[in-house]
Formats: C-alpha cells, sequence, structure tokens
C-alpha cells in the first residue's frame, strides 16, 4: 500500500501527519510513505528528520485583498495541482490524507484528477480553507474536535507522537520541575496554544 499525506506550514498540520505515519509504519514496516509539501513549511526540516520521504508542491497562498496578485492565482494553483497529481502517479498512490495548509488544496484536487481516494483530517475547531474544499470531495471526514463543521465529520481525536502518549508524567514531574526550576510544591499550570488561538490563550492566560 502506498500513501501520501499531505499536511504543512506549520507543525498542527505536520504533527498529526508524521503521528499517522509512524502508526501506518508500525502496523506494515513495508507500506509506502510520501509526504506533501511546500518549501516554506516547517515540513522541509520536520518531515526529512522523522525519515519519510518529502515532494514538494508549490504554495499558492490566497492575498487577504483585493491586489493585482490575486489574478495570478488561478495560473499557480493549476501548476501545483499538475505538480501533486504527477507526484501521486509516479508513486502510486492508493490513498492520500490530507491535515489542511497550503498544500492540501492541490493535493486534494489532484487526488482528485488522478482518481485518488481522499481522507480527510481537520484538528481545529474551525476548520481551514483547504480541508472545507477537501470535505467536499470525500465521505471520509475526521475531526479533532467533537463539533468541528464540516460535513460528514466522524470525531476521532488528533493523532500524538508515541513519545507523547506513552509519557510517564508521574516518573518525569519531578525531572521536568527542576529542569525548568520550577517549585516542587506548587502547583503548575501548562497553558498551549497554536494557529490563530495563541495570541487570545495567552492573552486569557496572563489576564
Amino acid at each position: 500500500m502506498r500513501v501520501v499525506l499531505a499536511g504543512g506550514g506549520t507543525a498542527g498540520h505536520i504533527e498529526p501527519a508524521l503521528a499517522l505515519a509512524d502508526a501506518l509504519r508500525q502496523l506494515d514496516p513495508n507500506i509506502g510513505i510520501t509526504c506533501l509539501g511546500t518549501e516554506r513549511g516547517l515540513e522541509t526540516r520536520l518531515v526529512p528528520a522523522r525519515g519519510y520521504e518529502l515532494q514538494l508542491v508549490p504554495a499558492v497562498p490566497l492575498p487577504r485583498a483585493l491586489t493585482p496578485q490575486l489574478l495570478t492565482v488561478p495560473g499557480r494553483l493549476a501548476g501545483a495541482i499538475n505538480t501533486a497529481a504527477s507526484i501521486m502517479e509516479r508513486v502510486q498512490a492508493d490513498v492520500l490524507v490530507g491535515f489542511g495548509g497550503y498544500v492540501a488544496t492541490p493535493a486534494y484536487l489532484g487526488a482528485r484528477r488522478r482518481g485518488v481516494p481522499i481522507v480527510v483530517h481537520e484538528a481545529n475547531p474551525r476548520p481551514g480553507l483547504a480541508n472545507r474544499l477537501g470535505a467536499r470531495l470525500t465521505d471520509h471526514v475526521f475531526t479533532g474536535h467533537p463539533n468541528t463543521p464540516l460535513p460528514k465529520a466522524q470525531y476521532v481525536g488528533i493523532p500524538l507522537r508515541r513519545e507523547i502518549v506513552g509519557l510517564d508524567r508521574l516518573s518525569m514531574g519531578d525531572k521536568a520541575r527542576s529542569w525548568f526550576g520550577l517549585e516542587a510544591d506548587l502547583p503548575t499550570l501548562l497553558v498551549t496554544g497554536g494557529s490563530q488561538g495563541a495570541r487570545s490563550l495567552n492573552g486569557a492566560a496572563l489576564g
């Protein structure tokens, strides 16, 4: 079986894709896994470091305002779709699993062109543009939050690395407090946030 994973830009897209890759490789060491990304994302560093093949697709960000750049989007998107479709043809992909980000839109459309089955995973409560598109092209839509507004969505949670799932928090607690210089007899609150929610969470925590 040959699986193509499309998720890039930020770790929020890349890490769930790599966690799935690890799980698939554990189930079948001979499974073929190819990751799609763009040269502007963290995937150029994270994917090779985890030992997976990375193929690059041109990034096609949408301008946030009406500018002359908007006129170049259709042509650049067509080129990115062609690249993604060619990669899937070359690796003989059996399925595309998309996690969002710039690379996911051309990946979904390239898979649709090649007749490759599509699976969509949306980790955020508010789905991005790419996954809103991808969800319209498949019946296999999965989410990390129970109320994510996507059609036909099934809540499954977020794929996590084995290092996180298997972490022994009780045995590591004292070491972690010492490492970060935290008081052993005081409770510690860890607040995390990513993407567009990070600033609001930081502000709320400080408040």
